[in-house]
Parts: C-alpha cells; structure tokens; sequence
C-alpha cells in the first residue's frame, strides 16, 4: 500500500462508531489494556475510552488516528486508512464519485416524481371534461390475435381504458419527465430524441408489423420539455403509423396539458384531441377525487441507459 497523503483526504459522511470501535480494539490488541495502548500513543485513556464506546459527536481529528495507527499491534492488518474510513473520510476522488452518484439518484428521483405529477395531470384533465375512464385489466379480446413477437411488450406509464359508442379503446401513456439542461448542446438534444425513440421501438414495430393487435389501442408519450417536444414531433413526421400515436405536452407548474399532437395514422381518420374539448367547471372543482386506474412503473424508456 502507498503511503497515504492526508491532504487527498476529505470529510465525506458522518464516522461509523461501530468500525471505529471494531478498528481500534483490533489495534490495541488483545494483549494490552486500554491504559497500556493509551500510553503508547500519548493520548488519554478517557480519550480512548470514548472512542470505543462511541461517545463522540463530531469526527475524531486525524492526528489521534495518526497516532493510533502508529501504535497498532503488530499482529493487526489494518492502517490508518481503514481509520480514516472509519472516520467517514475518503479521497477527493472518492467524494467526487459519491457526490456523481447523489446528484444522478436526486435526478431520478425528480424524474420518477414529475412522472407522477404528469399522470395525475393527465387523469385531472380528462376527468374535467367528462371523460369516463375506466381501470385498464388484463386485456381479453378474442378478436385480436395474440402478438407473436411482442407478447406482453407493454411500455406505459399509464393504462387506461376509454369507452366509446363503437368501440372501446386502451390508452398507454409513456412520460419522458427530462428537462433540457443549460449546458446541453444540439448534439446533446439530438442523442435524447434518438435514444428515446430507440427506446420505444417495440412500439413503433408493433405498430408496422402487427397493426391488428394494436387497433383499439392508442399510445401517447408525454413531454415537461417543450424542446423535446418539437424535436420528437419532427423526428416522426416521416413515419407511417397504422395506429393511433401522439405527444403531449404538459406544464408541471401550471398543472396542465399545453397540447396534444396527434400523429397521422392510415387505419382512422383524424381525430380531435380530448385536450380540445371544453372543460367541465363543475367536474374542474373536483380533480383528483376518482383517480382508480392502475399505473405501470417497472419500465420507462427515458431512463434507460
């Protein structure tokens, strides 16, 4: 092991007591008492004391660890670094990795919420204009064949089932809570669209190769961004869908859809977005009182990497 440079070293997290109890028993040794240890490292056998027994509130200053270490039994294999870690210390390059892993689990965990919010704006702003929405089961239709290839390949966030005079309808929403970052360049925004609609493909396959299966499904992918948005919107304009596709925009702070862009589809003329129809203001006041669907979360395409 190299030799250690204390000045790599950076207070990362609060001291493990039972390590640091564990270590410097393991330094004393079985041999000698704690005032026998304390001598040999000049310090107090109060001091020590405290330390193995845990009462101490701030990290132990690193020159008591130096002189530990320093005076550790000579059957032992630990060192002051296992101290150091002990104490809730690590490299700078250390910190730096934890600190990455941090901020990226606080993204996901801000994205895995505004796909709650968008969810929940999505079924406010159906339920305000009247629109029945019934809970999504097990689909059992014996006019659709069964998918060959895409069997159970369902990517939703959301699943809903919407009644209609000829013929019912499921609806799957996929929602790509990113924001752009400031520092994002065109390339950057480029790669997301790619990677989203790489991510997504099962989708767009099903929808070429076995369009009967997907006849009364529509399936819709929601946005915060509207950057995204547009690009998404531009990057599909060559695709020839059979089915019912669209993007959705959607402000979080405000709490509502912006709008809906529904994609040109050969097997149903064009439609009317819900989102167009007028709001109900009776049915507006009591949003958030009906929410019974059942919510999908164990893929989402954006976070897939």
């Amino acid at each position: 092991m190299g030799e250690i440079k204390l000045e790599d070293y950076v207070q990362g997290r609060q001291p493990i007591k039972q390590m640091m109890t564990e270590a410097v028993n393991a330094m004393k040794g079985a041999d000698r008492s704690m005032a026998d240890f304390a001598a040999a490292t000049g310090l107090s056998t109060s001091m020590l004391s405290r330390i193995v027994n845990g009462n101490y509130s701030k990290p132990i200053a690193v020159d008591i660890l130096q002189k530990i270490a320093a005076c550790k039994a000579k059957e032992c294999p630990l060192d002051l670094e296992d101290l150091l870690e002990a104490n809730g210390m690590m490299t700078k390059e250390q910190a730096a990795r934890r600190s990455m892993m941090e901020r990226r689990h606080q993204l996901m965990a801000e994205r895995q919420r505004r796909r709650r919010d968008m969810r929940d704006i999505i079924t406010d702003e159906l339920f305000a204009r009247g629109i029945a929405i019934k809970k999504l089961g097990v689909p059992d239709r014996s006019e659709i064949s069964p998918s060959k290839v895409f069997d159970g390949a369902r990517v939703c966030d959301l699943a809903i089932t919407l009644p209609d005079e000829k013929e019912y309808i499921e609806w799957g929403f996929s929602m790509l809570s990113s924001f752009r970052d400031e520092d994002d360049t065109e390339r950057d925004d480029a790669f997301y669209i790619k990677r989203t609609i790489d991510n997504y493909a099962v989708v767009f396959l099903q929808d070429a190769w076995e369009p009967e299966n997907s006849k009364h499904n529509k399936f819709s992918f929601g946005f915060v961004d509207e950057t995204y948005f547009n690009m998404f919107i531009d990057a599909l304009q060559i695709a020839k869908f059979n089915n019912r596709m669209s993007a959705i925009l959607i402000d979080i702070d405000e709490r509502k859809v912006v709008k809906e862009h529904i994609f040109p589809c050969c097997n149903f003329p064009d439609a009317e977005s819900y989102f167009d129809m007028p709001v109900h203001q009776e049915e507006a006041q009591g949003k958030g009182d009906f929410r019974q669907m059942t919510f999908f979360d164990g893929f989402n395409g954006e976070d897939t990497e």
